[in-house]
């Protein structure tokens, strides 16, 4: 913050966490399944991209993805902390995530 008289707004304000958390949320395909993220749902929209990595924080630990596409094929890993499971949507289809690293098929 600055101080001055002519800066009437705070550069620290909570919405610039925005793009942090849609770049979790929608590209990397990270989200709540249930109430209070007991369970998981990822499911990627990578558009472009052909690799992504990003890692969030959960109440019982990290949830970690590694995405490569190559020829058109996803491949990767999705990692869950002890206690977590979910699912994995992309490309019309669906697999289940159990906690610890899940290669994606």
């Amino acid at each position: 913050e600055t101080g001055f008289a002519s800066h009437d707004r705070s550069d620290c304000h909570a919405w610039a966490a925005h793009p942090a958390f849609y770049h979790l949320q929608l590209i990397a395909g990270i989200r709540s399944a249930d109430i209070g993220f007991e369970e998981v749902l990822i499911a990627p929209n990578l558009g472009d991209l052909t690799e992504l990595q990003a890692d969030m924080p959960h109440p019982k630990g990290r949830i970690a993805v590694d995405y490569k596409m190559r020829r058109g094929k996803l491949t990767g890993t999705v990692t869950l902390p002890p206690g977590l499971e979910g699912s994995f949507e992309y490309d019309g289809k669906q697999q289940t995530l159990t906690a610890g690293v899940n290669k994606l098929k």
